[in-house]
């Protein structure tokens, strides 16, 4: 898979000199992760966006294609979709559709690649549902009205690494930046601080409550 060079200098601008050194600083027992995590997600929620968060209502004539979905979110996250490959790995949790208790999301990593500093990893999302006549909703949404925050841990070092940010930024695809239907693939990126030189595999948050995956960097 291909990123497109233009998406690190975007997302790190003013972000990696605040993270650098992100696996020092978030140690891999961090007794402020919870009330990290709880504020993070009321920041990344805008006050239009939250009152249609939890509303799925019926779908419309003239929504998204699964074509204009798959390449307007490949293309956000410089993805080429004739070059992704199969999956490292996936993971599995419960997704909040409407009229279907049994709906699942899925997330799939496809790379986690070295460039310099930094980790880029790149993942794809798809909502599998038997509900029908439900309107696209946003990652966030599917998840319970929660933000998607990939992480990873350098076992060697005991370290954990989260997605660079810094205020009001955070160089990762928003969970609340396109919406999709189930059955539709979007994909997204995520940037992460670069473990030592010597480490080269790390275990892999790809979504809250799913279990960790072990990943090789390439």
């Amino acid at each position: 898979m291909r990123r497109a060079s233009r998406i690190l200098p975007l997302v790190l601008a003013g972000a990696l000199a605040l993270s650098a050194c992100e696996g020092e600083a978030a140690q891999f027992e961090d007794a402020d992760s919870s009330a990290s995590q709880a504020q993070d997600d009321t920041q990344d929620e805008a006050p239009e966006e939250q009152a249609d968060d939890g509303d799925q209502e019926a779908a419309t004539e003239g929504e998204q294609t699964e074509t204009d979905v798959e390449a307007d979110s490949a293309a956000a996250a410089g993805v080429d979709v004739n070059d992704v490959g199969e999956p490292l790995a996936t993971a599995t949790i419960p997704a909040t559709v409407q009229g279907d208790e049994d709906a699942t999301l899925e997330v799939a990593v496809h790379s986690m690649v070295r460039d310099g500093d930094v980790v880029l990893g790149t993942f794809s999302f798809q909502v599998q549902s038997d509900a029908r006549g439900v309107a696209p909703a946003w990652i966030y949404s599917y998840m319970g009205d929660r933000s998607w925050k990939p992480y990873f841990v350098d076992t060697v070092n005991l370290t954990r690494h989260d997605v660079v940010s810094g205020p009001g930024t955070k160089a990762a695809t928003s969970s609340q930046e396109l919406k999709f239907l189930p059955g539709q693939t979007i994909y997204g990126y995520a940037v992460f601080a670069a473990p030592p030189q010597d480490v080269t595999t790390v275990t892999l948050s790809l979504v809250e409550g799913a279990p960790t995956v072990e990943v090789e960097l390439r």
